[in-house]
């Protein structure tokens, strides 16, 4: 009797699917030939389907899928990495979930026949628009032995250095195969697929018409450069969304297990204290850098009360609002730091683009500020940067006529030189 052929075929899978599949809010449906629906809550493990591998005739889908399964067993499933992405057909997540906290970009596992270089160089360009990074495997007839099987492909992925101690490689995100392949290499790639759930595409004509029928259901079949540019956009796409949730949990749990409760008020507290490391880690864990304290002081003006340049900077640079003013006082950031003579973080706040003449609840601009209290620097470069010189406060006194009433000649010289009267008619 003859064994049967491409069990694999009917295990209920719908691989091919990449990060772009994790806006699915359904599990992916099982193949039309399978009766096993796919099991939501827990991973498709070797108690599942073990009988069913060793049912399959050709040795080189045993291979490919134990290997699967085993690379898939060792990756820790992580904040984003456990069932519900197995459920959901984004297993690209377990390999970049695992260990590469620093894996900025997709990464794809180039494969081309050994005889077809030609064509791997073409695609490259094509990958880098795509913003990932490509490790390229030159496949060579696959032999019946399982060391030759590893010497070609396991050293892409972490169980390759498993016992070494050797730091693990970081893996693919995806497969690629761009020419056409002899069988036993297509038969273990589906394998390996099914049992990792990473993604493997076929890219090209002659690299499709090399695809077994009982193998097809494996792989996501890529005709033209239009395909793969849009697939690929679409991955990309996703990861960098994966990639920022990712992010935002880690940075929570470093919060937690630091101590810090992650809260506004937390983050205020330490905006106002300096502590640079842990405002970082809030900002990474989602939280606005135009967070406000319980008393309605945003985290700008908390750093410019208290000196700390290193966080306003961060601020800064994260994308706060410039101009917010505090509940208490009314005051903007540029007005707090000018209150404190900062000419540092006053000059940081006017290269970003601070507005200059907001009010305070007394309605003292930051120029009125910095004449009162005889700071010359301050006022040269609130005037150099255009600050309005005869703005009234709510006295109705502009900071020119307090330079003039209150005798500061060398101020009243910086009016003169920066901001001169027009003349009467």
């Amino acid at each position: 009797m003859e064994e049967p052929q491409g069990v694999l075929y009917c295990f209920g899978v719908t691989p091919g699917k990449g990060l772009a599949s994790l806006a699915s809010a359904e599990p992916p449906a099982a193949h039309e030939h399978s009766r096993q629906k796919p099991r939501r809550g827990r991973i498709y493990g070797l108690r599942s389907h073990l009988p069913r591998l060793f049912s399959v005739g050709d040795r080189g889908s045993v291979a490919g899928s134990l290997g699967g399964f085993l690379n898939r067993i060792s990756f820790p499933a992580g904040a984003l990495g456990g069932n519900a992405w197995l459920t959901h057909g984004g297993g690209a997540l377990q390999f970049a979930a695992k260990k590469t906290v620093n894996q900025s970009k997709m990464k794809i596992l180039l494969i081309h026949s050994e005889n077809d270089g030609e064509t791997a160089r073409r695609i490259l360009p094509l990958l880098g628009e795509a913003n990932a990074a490509v490790d390229i495997l030159s496949v060579q007839p696959l032999d019946s032995t399982e060391g030759d099987t590893k010497k070609q492909f396991a050293a892409f992925f972490d169980f390759a250095d498993s016992d070494s101690g050797k730091a693990p490689p970081v893996p693919p995100t995806h497969a690629l195969v761009v020419s056409a392949i002899a069988e036993r290499w297509l038969d273990f790639l589906a394998g390996f697929s099914y049992g990792s759930h990473l993604p493997f595409l076929v890219y090209g004509k002659k690299a499709i018409e090399a695809v077994p029928v009982e193998f097809a259901s494996f792989f996501r079949l890529l005709k033209t450069e239009d395909a793969l540019k849009e697939y690929f956009a679409s991955e990309n796409e996703a990861f960098e969304k994966w990639k920022t949730a990712r992010e935002t949990i880690s940075a929570r749990d470093t919060l937690l297990r630091m101590g810090i409760p992650v809260t506004g008020e937390s983050l205020a507290n330490c905006a106002g204290e300096g502590s640079i490391q842990e405002v970082s880690l809030f900002l990474a864990a989602g939280f606005s850098p135009d967070t406000r304290n319980k008393a309605g002081v945003p985290l700008l003006n908390l750093a410019a009360r208290k000196g700390n340049r290193e966080i306003l900077k961060l601020l800064i640079e994260s994308g706060a609002q410039l101009n917010l003013q505090a509940d208490d006082r009314a005051t903007s950031a540029l007005l707090d730091s000018v209150m404190i003579k900062s000419l540092d973080m006053a000059k940081d706040l006017i290269s970003a683009g601070a507005e200059l003449d907001i009010k305070s609840k007394s309605g003292q601009t930051a120029l009125v500020v910095a004449v009162g209290a005889g700071d010359e620097k301050m006022v040269e470069a609130l005037l150099k940067a255009g600050a309005g010189p005869d703005i009234p406060d709510s006295m109705g006194v502009s900071a020119r006529k307090y330079a003039s009433l209150f005798n500061k000649s060398a101020i009243t010289a910086l009016f003169d030189t920066h901001a001169p009267q027009e003349a009467s008619p």
